[in-house]
């Protein structure tokens, strides 16, 4: 049907419980970086994730620093797509 879908390749750790402290999710993002020129960080906004948005000044800024930029997903940009085998 045409449809385009981003996976993503970077795991915030947000789904592993409810008020994970912001400082562990940032650590989460060094770890699991996959120092590829291109991430897509799963994050969750739910109202029971009140510590995703305070972590995000400061896993944009980690990324800045790794010298990424940030930018829109569009029709032009390849998505990041799960290796499945089955």
């Amino acid at each position: 049907m045409g449809y385009e879908y981003f996976d993503w390749n970077c795991d915030s750790g947000d789904a592993a419980g409810n008020n994970i402290p912001a400082s562990r999710l940032v650590e989460n993002i060094k770890i699991n970086n996959p120092g590829t020129n291109r991430v897509v960080v799963l994050m969750h906004d739910a109202g029971n994730k009140s510590t995703t948005p305070q972590a995000l000044p400061q896993i944009i800024e980690y990324f800045k620093s790794k010298g990424y930029s940030f930018g829109v997903l569009t029709e032009k940009v390849s998505p990041v797509h799960h290796k499945i085998a089955n």
